[in-house]
């Protein structure tokens, strides 16, 4: 359970969360595209990818079912070793079935 820091008025708080709620985000962020014309990030620079990484041994052909699947998971490493290393971002880690 995560509690909310109120200022003295009552009036604005804050909440930690140490986890990403993508389902609930992601209509603020279609939202405040569409209706705002407001842009809700973006990158300045290439740091940081997230790598997919096998969960267990995979044959030849088989299909990868993405982030939240049983097939990978992600690991953050460093742009350049991502480059270097030709590894596959976990976005594009769902195969078609």
């Amino acid at each position: 359970m995560h509690d909310f820091l109120r200022d003295a008025s009552g009036e604005y708080g804050a909440v930690y969360r140490p986890f990403h709620l993508i389902g609930l985000e992601l209509g603020v962020s279609v939202a405040s595209v569409v209706l705002r014309g407001e842009a809700t990030g973006s990158a300045e620079s290439f740091v940081a990818d997230v790598a997919s990484v096998a969960k267990k041994g995979l044959n030849p052909g088989e299909n990868l079912d993405g982030e939240g699947g049983h097939t990978v998971f992600g690991r953050l490493v460093r742009a350049d070793e991502s480059v270097t290393n030709n590894y596959l971002p976990l976005g594009l880690s769902r195969g078609e079935e």
